[in-house]
């Protein structure tokens, strides 16, 4: 019997043992045992970013670094990777720190890491061995985590990553295809597919025109042209697509919900027609609301005026005629509340290129009144005096809808869209100056942004108004911004993170006060300064 006991015992521990072999051996050496996805950057779990403080995570390699106007340093180093940083340690040489989030570009490609840095500086980092696919993934991961960070800071995840595979063609863009391994997750405003190499892809459920589940893979299709293929999940599948049509279908229903509030009397079908073109905030011109949903436009121009917004409304669209406005409903940054606010944008040009214009107009409500007025070039300062009205027209239209567009994708932050380049590097705003280089939509609207023009009072606000729009015409340069633009010193999180129902309506007796306020206030609720 005890011969038996000892036999069994040994046979068990036998087993055991081949289990470990033989799961040591399934795996490139030196690659770490895979783990559960991280909830904040898709790293496996031996990965994940809490992993990487202390010492952080070692590797040794080769490094390369090129300073202009200094010679190459070059030589074998450690490297250590933390979640927000990277160390490479020459021996008896000086080390290199480099924040991930001054990283301005990142390739890997033959074994090589190649990274530019926001200082001009260009580092390599090579001889990996058989740790080189750990590195990429741990440090795209890393990366992708801050990037998250900045894009969604207000966000929750609604699905936690799941291991697939994804093909993303960008439609007429002019970008490359890409694809291969990596983790989907799903938030409340987007789905987010974070690559095992590479940054992270963001898709706004706003942005997504259709979906189609193949039952071994999903297909996504958005408004401009780009198409998202995720499959192999395995038995998570059906759970992630049961969840994306959850969340997608939640957008459509937050966005009906939105409409409600704001228009009481609209019935149920103007408001579910009207929903299926402004999905996420987007901002529509009259045209396109009409072909949708008859009458809703005129009911929204009643609504501002009743939240004491038409006259700043009224009198940027007095500049041009009314040409190609467009208005949007937006649920407030606070996430899981229910309130709402409008917004729009109004193009301001005329076939008089002395008059002030060459620009289009974005109100955003802010808390208890509207903050702030946005400016941005419409046509190139040299190329305006050259279009006639018909091309003018259709610039337009074409800006306003890319200027909708990128709201969206910046989840309607506007303190990056301001901040001057010198202020973008100060502590406390390195979140912005990482999501300017990383984000094309951010860079674009920085781009065009001339200035804003605060609602100190409805006559000031005015005479700042034509002073902005009369130097825009007068500049030369597309660089040039308007000097009398104030700059807010409050962070995001007070300025953006409290608009949850900045001018908007909620259910409740907390949205009842503020429609109260606001009908009181009147047209001289703009004048409260911000």
């Amino acid at each position: 019997m005890a011969g038996e006991d000892a036999g069994a015992g040994f046979q068990k521990l036998f087993s055991e043992m081949t289990k470990q072999v033989a799961k040591a051996f399934s795996r490139a050496p030196g690659q770490p045992a895979k783990g559960k996805a991280g909830e904040t950057g898709g790293a496996p779990g031996a990965m994940k970013p809490k992993k990487a403080e202390g010492r952080g995570l070692g590797f040794k390699a080769g490094y390369s670094l090129k300073t202009p106007g200094k010679g190459d340093a070059s030589g074998e180093a450690e490297v250590r990777l933390y979640s927000d940083s990277l160390a490479v340690l020459p021996k008896f040489k000086e080390p290199l720190l480099v924040p991930l989030r001054s990283v301005t570009g990142f390739a890997a490609k033959d074994y090589r890491v190649e990274l530019a840095l926001k200082s001009d500086e260009k580092l390599a980092l090579y001889d990996f061995g058989y740790e080189y696919e750990n590195f990429v993934r741990a440090f795209s991961s890393f990366m992708n985590n801050l990037l998250l960070e900045d894009l969604l800071a207000h966000e929750n995840v609604v699905k936690s990553g799941v291991e697939a595979e994804y093909a993303y063609s960008p439609g007429p863009e002019g970008r490359e295809g890409r694809g291969g391994g990596c983790v989907a997750r799903l938030y409340d405003s987007a789905l987010v597919v974070i690559p095992e190499e590479g940054e992270l892809l963001r898709v706004p459920y706003g942005a997504i025109y259709a979906i189609s589940d193949t039952g071994k893979s999903l297909e996504v299709f958005t408004d401009y042209g780009g198409k998202l293929v995720l499959s192999m999940m395995g038995y998570e599948f059906d759970a992630f697509s049961s969840a994306l049509a959850k969340a997608y279908g939640g957008l459509l229903a937050n966005e009906q919900a939105a409409l409600q509030a704001l228009l009481p009397g609209a019935d149920p079908l103007q408001v579910r027609s009207a929903a299926s073109c402004m999905k996420e905030g987007r901002a529509v011109t009259k045209p396109e609301l009409d072909a949708h949903s008859p009458g809703t436009w005129e009911m929204i121009g009643k609504r501002l005026a009743d939240l004491g917004l038409s006259e700043g409304f009224d009198y940027l669209q007095s500049l041009s005629g009314a040409r190609g406005t467009a208005v949007g409903v937006k649920q407030g940054l606070g996430w899981g509340t229910a309130d709402y606010y409008l917004w729009f944008l109004v193009p301001v040009y005329s076939a008089d290129k002395g008059k002030p214009g060459n620009a289009v107009a974005m109100e955003v409500p802010g808390k208890g009144s509207s903050k702030a007025t946005y400016f941005f070039r419409l046509a190139g300062r040299g190329e305006y005096a050259r279009l006639g009205m018909s091309e003018l027209d259709a610039k337009a239209g074409e800006m306003v809808k890319r200027l909708s567009a990128a709201m969206i994708a910046i989840n309607f932050r506007r303190e990056p869209i301001y901040l001057p380049d010198d202020k973008l590097e100060l502590p406390g705003h390195e979140k912005y100056a990482a999501a300017v280089r990383k984000i094309p939509e951010l860079r674009m609207l920085r781009s065009l942004f001339i200035g804003r023009v605060i609602h100190a009072s409805e006559e000031k606000w005015r005479k700042d108004a034509r002073d902005l729009l009369a130097f825009n015409v007068s500049a030369k340069s597309d660089a040039e911004k308007w000097a009398g633009f104030a700059e807010s010193t409050e962070p995001e999180e007070k300025e953006e993170g409290g608009e949850a129902g900045e001018e908007g309506e909620a259910g409740g007796r907390k949205a009842r006060r503020r429609e109260s306020r606001a009908k009181k206030a009147g047209a001289g609720a703009g004048k409260k300064k911000s």
